[in-house]
């Protein structure tokens, strides 16, 4: 009754949605959301989603319409072997693939926004799906998340690297929109995409590859 409830109001509401930073209130209803969508059998358990934010608490953020959540997304800095093993760089890796968020988003595998640390980001986003605005949702948290980028940016929190696994349809097309290089594993059912910012040619990336430029710019008038 509850759900059904929020549906009702997400679907008829005014827009008034707001994309805003998680706070740790909010891990219960991104761990909701993820069952909803991809049920019980793949996702983190509270425990394991809430102890990777406690370390990091700026990789979660939120879409939220009248007081109801209506996608959020991770955003998390992750060590280099994470990244290999997502990728399955080699045939070792491979033969360990990282395939779901409970493994790559853990305490071991995530960084800290900070010069030096952030330059591989894992991205996961997720909105509720069958309302009206679902893919507006959507785009408010990828545009959402681009802002956050570009403020890290200008910290001197320079990304080098975007990557994401998708299994579904609407998650593919999204991820080659945005200028993502998938990477195909024979025989495995999830997709690896990897967006390399520098030589990236997406439109959606100019900005951020402007203000990076800018900053390189800087230091080296400064040196």
């Amino acid at each position: 009754m509850a759900r059904a409830k929020e549906l009702f109001l997400l679907q008829y509401s005014s827009d008034s949605s707001i994309f805003r930073k998680a706070e740790e209130k909010d891990i219960q209803g991104i761990h909701n959301l993820s069952i909803e969508i991809f049920g019980s059998t793949i996702i983190p358990s509270y425990e394991s989603r809430l102890a990777p934010f406690l370390k990091n608490p700026d990789i979660y953020y939120v879409v939220e319409q009248d007081n109801i959540l209506a996608g959020y997304l991770g955003m998390a800095p992750i060590k280099q072997n994470a990244v290999d093993r997502i990728m399955g760089e080699t045939e070792e890796t491979r033969s360990r693939l990282l395939t779901s968020m409970s493994e790559i988003v853990t305490p071991e595998n995530i960084l800290m926004f900070e010069p030096g640390e952030a330059d591989n980001i894992y991205l996961i986003a997720v909105s509720r799906q069958g309302l009206a605005r679902s893919k507006y949702y959507g785009m408010k948290l990828i545009t959402g998340g681009y802002d956050v980028l570009k403020n890290y940016a200008l910290q001197g929190v320079i990304a080098k690297k975007l990557y994401s696994v998708s299994r579904t349809p609407d998650g593919v097309k999204l991820s080659k929109s945005l200028g993502f290089r998938e990477v195909v594993i024979p025989g495995n059912p999830v997709r690896r995409f990897e967006l390399d910012i520098e030589t990236t040619t997406s439109p959606f990336l100019e900005e951020y590859k402007e203000i990076v430029r800018e900053i390189r710019e800087k230091r080296t008038h400064v040196s």
